[in-house]
């Protein structure tokens, strides 16, 4: 803990201060040097003083005297000490580091000056390009700009300029008058200044500059060249003449210039303050560029002489100046410190580079005058070492003898009280500024201790302001007597935890204040408590908005489901006809290049299916309705099934695809099929699109095997073009690609990876990518699966028991009639007998008539829809009708639907377009109990 004095030696003005460390046994002192200019005193006592009155007042009588000549003798050495050490060498140091420090200041001040109009312009730039302003808004962009001039005195001026020519912005003439500057075709492509309006808008033209084309000036020029945040070179403003200098910050959207947005300072306001970081008389301070231009100066030298032309260091009249630089220039790298003489002046001059981030390079000189501090000094050497001489050995004799007796007890005693002054102003502070109303209390009980009142004996600040009730009027007297109205079970609540010292914690809403409290109480000593309590009602409201506003987004997202539903329904229905005509016309025998032409409707139907898939996918996964089903497969044959959906058009491209599976990988797994399938098909389709010469290989490896748990590890490599490690983690956001100039360039939605990542984070694993332009990329996850122990998991499927389907009566319920033209060709071309209706009622009297082996059922249908014709077939006709197996078609896939499908007693549900593999599959094992 330091202890400081100020005060003046009248012999020395120089010297104001003495530090004097009392946590070391060495006496420790330095002083001060500042300019004539008198300092502020400090009149607080510091707690050592008092300490030592008080140690030599209870001390006797002689001591007391000895401690005062100490005290004297010691304030004596000091003078003495300072005197004897105040040589010509140690004052020029002092004189150098107080160079030094209006050197930072200057730079603080330059960079502080620099900083707001930075500040504003690139919060404008980012305001225009998150479409929080548009340029075109004129009065809405006058109305920021002008707010923003307000807020950033430094900045007389913010123009915005686009390609076409046209200007507008706000400016501060040098009468201190705003004005509304435009340059567009209203004004004739003319600079004119107008008065501004109080809502921001034109008023009377001020001042007309004359023809002005912004994309001739040289600040937009070099704002182009730039591309990025620049500070222009110095140059006179055109409707008054100011020299200024301003920050350009162009704005492109996908590449093409939007505007050109600038903000603009005067540099006399920065040579008014670096003339008031000034150290003496002959001090000074000068910001120049590189090239020796003057950039502001506290001799407040002009920037432009009388022909307009920047004025520059070297060719002041100024011989001072003119020797200050050419001593800076021999500065290695023009920084540095160095002594000048002139004329018998000596002054030491300090130059640094000033750089800035926007391609900003100045430098700063300062230079101080090394006799105007040491004269006044170095006169007095002389009589000042023989008089600190005296005093030293005079204070030597008298300070042994003292400050070894007291130097313990000062210790101790300073360092108890100064704990004890720390602890009650924090208590102070705390108590006065704290928010949280407090008020203590003493309770109050009958004869048979039961408490019935308590007394108000101290409150704070906060609970005078929530409550409105002043101090005065509260303490001393009995709650009762405040608010007569307050309910007893408060008093008992309080009372036991004033008898108790249970502290207690609850929400209460009170009647009198109309206001919901958070109340804390707890003991404060016996028969006392203290409660600290918030006012807590605005929360309340916040969380009653908060709950509606979660009503009414649940609501919202009930309505997206519905919609998605509906518009699935509706597109996936004439896809389903599109889809089932062109898969029967392929199997119609066409001719060759018919059969081409089919197979690429086929293919672009099958696209937009999986973009659809894609679409609604992400919504499922949004509402948090997309679940895993658990099911057996074989690892093996799913692979090997993926890798053939791509080998067409892998040799197409003349690439090589490759998968394997190591030979510790289990074959036969339980987990989500088809979920796995879709991570795959979209990873390696990705890699088929972006690569267009090499291999693609797909590895599955093991990972950890514990019990019959497994996770694997996914490897999907490519020698495509690669993706850029800036993109690493973008790609798998929903919608990125990496080339947005052109979405088409190698198609698709930019779904597909954002899928993959939920789906793979949904099987329990992650997924990464690593990649390097031009050489490739590789896409590798993990998922966690069971081990299929059943004895049945290796046994092939008997062929005999799968021809078994063949003949299966079926009857298809579809009210759209392609869909049942397509529903009969394709079930019929797979062997079954198919009878088809239209709605529900007619397959409800059908199914009284005659016997079914399956029903494929639409879900949605006009009349009686799938889910109602369900539940009659269950709950109104007789057995073995009721029985039969129903499987569902249905175009939204969402949880909702699925649920309702299930709850009638549908067995499956498929998803339009008919698959017919899967449907074998389940026919298979509804009528037979075979699982295919």
């Amino acid at each position: 803990m330091q202890q400081t004095w100020h005060f003046h030696l009248m012999i020395f003005p120089q010297v104001v201060g003495i530090c004097y460390d009392l946590n070391t046994p060495k006496l420790k002192w330095c002083f001060i040097i500042t300019d004539k200019r008198p300092m502020k005193q400090d009149n607080t006592k510091p707690p050592i003083l008092s300490t030592v009155r008080r140690l030599i007042r209870e001390a006797p009588f002689r001591l007391r005297v000895v401690a005062g000549l100490g005290v004297a003798g010691l304030v004596l050495a000091f003078a003495g000490s300072l005197l004897l050490i105040s040589g010509q060498r140690s004052m020029t140091q002092m004189v150098s580091m107080l160079t030094m420090q209006m050197a930072d200041t200057a730079h603080h001040r330059v960079n502080s000056y620099l900083e707001a109009p930075t500040r504003a312009v690139l919060q404008l730039r980012d305001m225009i390009r998150l479409g929080h302003l548009d340029i075109h808004d004129r009065k809405s962009l006058m109305q920021w700009l002008r707010e923003q001039s307000g807020l950033h005195a430094e900045v007389i001026g913010m123009i915005v300029s686009t390609p076409t020519g046209e200007l507008w912005g706000f400016n501060t003439l040098p009468d201190g008058r705003e004005s509304y500057l435009a340059s567009d075709t209203h004004t004739g492509h003319h600079l004119i200044a107008y008065k501004v309006n109080d809502d921001a808008s034109r008023g009377n033209a001020i001042i007309d500059a004359g023809p002005y084309d912004p994309r001739k000036r040289p600040w937009f020029k070099q704002a182009l060249k730039a591309g990025e945040p620049v500070w222009s070179s110095v140059f006179r403003q055109k409707e008054t003449g100011v020299p200024i200098i301003a920050l350009l910050v162009p704005i492109y959207q996908r590449g093409v210039l939007h505007a050109v947005i600038n903000a603009t300072i005067t540099l006399s306001d920065l040579s008014h303050n670096l003339r008031d970081n000034h150290m003496g008389h002959q001090g000074l301070c000068i910001v120049i560029e590189e090239n020796g231009a003057v950039i502001a100066s506290s001799e407040l030298t002009p920037l432009f002489d009388d022909e307009g032309k920047r004025t520059h260091m070297g060719n002041l009249k100024d011989p001072v100046l003119k020797q200050i630089y050419a001593t800076i220039k021999k500065l290695p790298n023009d920084a540095g410190e160095a002594m000048i003489d002139h004329n018998g002046q000596r002054m030491i001059v300090r130059a640094h580079h000033f750089h800035n981030k926007h391609a900003l390079k100045w430098r700063i000189i300062s230079a101080m005058d090394n006799a105007e501090f040491l004269d006044p000094i170095m006169q007095r050497e002389h009589w000042t070492r023989i008089t600190a001489l005296g005093f030293a050995l005079l204070s030597l004799v008298i300070m042994v003898s003292v400050i070894t007796h007291l130097w313990r007890e000062i210790a101790r005693r300073k360092e108890t009280e100064q704990a004890l002054r720390r602890s009650k102003r924090r208590f102070n502070q705390l108590f006065h500024k704290m928010i949280t109303g407090f008020a203590e209390h003493e309770i109050i009980c009958d004869k048979s201790g039961t408490p019935v009142d308590y007394r108000f004996t101290d409150v704070n600040p906060a609970f005078e302001e929530i409550t409105s009730l002043s101090g005065k009027s509260v303490i001393g007297k009995r709650v009762r007597s405040i608010i007569p109205n307050i309910a007893p079970s408060l008093i008992e609540t309080y009372g036991k935890v004033a008898l108790t010292g249970e502290s207690i914690e609850f929400v209460q809403y009170s009647n009198e204040f109309k206001k919901h409290f958070m109340i804390h109480a707890f003991q404060t000593k016996p028969d006392c408590f203290a409660i600290l309590f918030l006012d807590i009602s605005t929360l309340k409201k916040i969380e009653q908005a908060l709950k509606k506003a979660r009503q009414q987004a649940e609501q919202a997202s009930q309505a997206k489901s519905d919609f998605l539903a509906t518009m699935s329904h509706e597109i996936r229905t004439p896809m389903n006809g599109i889809l089932g005509m062109v898969e029967l016309l392929k199997r119609s025998g066409l001719k060759k290049d018919q059969m081409h032409k089919v197979e690429m409707i086929l293919q672009a139907g099958q696209t937009l299916k999986k973009l659809l898939h894609d679409v609604l996918d992400i919504s499922k996964i949004e509402a948090q309705e997309l679940t895993l089903e658990e099911t057996p497969f074989r690892l093996r044959d799913k692979i090997e099934s993926v890798r053939q959906m791509f080998s067409q058009a892998a040799r197409e491209k003349g690439i090589r695809l490759n998968a394997s599976v190591a030979g510790d990988v289990p074959d036969n797994l339980i987990g989500d099929e088809a979920r796995l399938s879709q991570v795959l098909v979209n990873l390696l389709g990705n890699a088929l699109k972006f690569t267009d010469f090499g291999e693609i290989s797909c590895q599955v490896t093991l990972k950890l095997e514990r019990g019959n748990h497994v996770i694997l590890s996914f490897s999907i490599s490519d020698t495509g073009i690669g993706i850029s490690e800036a993109h690493h983690d973008r790609i798998f956001k929903r919608l990125f690609q990496v080339d947005p100039t052109d979405p088409r360039s190698q198609g698709g939605t930019g779904l597909g990876l954002a899928i993959s990542k939920s789906l793979v984070e949904l099987l329990g694993g992650e997924i990464h990518v690593i990649s390097t332009p031009g050489e490739g990329s590789r896409f590798h996850f993990s998922s966690e699966f069971l081990i299929d122990e059943s004895p049945t998991a290796n046994s092939a499927i008997d062929p005999k028991a799968a021809l078994a389907i063949k003949g299966t009566t079926v009857l298809l319920v579809e009210d759209e009639p392609i869909n049942r033209i397509v529903g009969e060709g394709l079930l019929n071309s797979e062997g079954y007998r198919v009878t088809a209706v239209e709605d529900g009622y007619k397959a409800l009297e059908l199914l009284q008539q005659h016997h079914f082996d399956l029903i494929l059922m639409d879900v949605r249908m006009p009349g009686i829809d799938g889910v109602e014709t369900t539940r009659r077939i269950r709950q109104e006709l007789p057995r073995p009708a009721s029985e039969t197996p129903v499987i569902g078609l249905t175009a939204d896939a969402l949880k909702k639907s699925l649920a309702q499908c299930r709850e009638v007693g549908m067995a499956r549900v498929m998803v339009k377009p008919i698959d017919m593999e899967q449907f074998n599959r389940l026919a298979a094992e509804l009528i037979h109990g075979i699982e295919a």
